[in-house]
């Protein structure tokens, strides 16, 4: 649904997971929640989980998250080493294909010149999600908007499904 309002979806954007589980709950009248989510929503559930710790929902019961991008900095690095290019160019072309669909869909309100001499996705942060989002830079965006930062908060049973080779999402101590 990212052509529904003129806002780029991020990495920290836990808020969006708050407000359709509260959606959920109160006109569903769910009275168990699980979050999952696979790698920018694995970070995402993961986030939302540490930020709400023991105040969330009565309802929220367990979180899992495949593949999730918990450290956005030592993820966005490793994309960009040379072992990775493939997978880099591939995330690079779908994020210019979708600012330029933004950009068409609400004239006005993207500069598609940010686009221009991206060599990584942390370039694409920095131009663009930092631009656009309120962050100082990437690594301002990166340092908010990790899962890792809340992760110890997590409040209820959670289940992190990773590979041990994988090739660019990195989990730091």
């Amino acid at each position: 649904m990212d052509d529904c309002a003129p806002t780029l979806y991020h990495s920290g954007r836990s808020q969006d997971v708050a407000a359709v589980a509260s959606h959920l709950i109160q006109s569903h009248r769910i009275s168990k929640l699980a979050l999952v989510g696979f790698s920018m929503g694995g970070n995402l559930v993961l986030k939302l989980a540490g930020e709400w710790g023991t105040s969330g929902p009565r309802e929220f019961r367990a979180v899992a998250a495949v593949c999730p991008a918990l450290d956005l900095a030592a993820s966005a690095d490793a994309l960009h080493s040379p072992g990775n290019w493939l997978y880099e160019q591939y995330f690079l072309w779908k994020l210019r294909r979708r600012m330029r669909e933004k950009a068409r869909l609400f004239p006005g309100s993207f500069d598609l010149s940010r686009l221009r001499n991206l060599a990584s996705l942390r370039d694409f942060d920095d131009r663009v999600t930092a631009y656009y989002c309120g962050f100082a830079g990437a690594s301002d965006y990166y340092a908010r908007s990790a899962a890792a930062n809340v992760i110890d908060r997590v409040a209820v049973p959670t289940l992190i499904l990773n590979a041990a080779n994988d090739p660019f999402i990195r989990i730091l101590p």
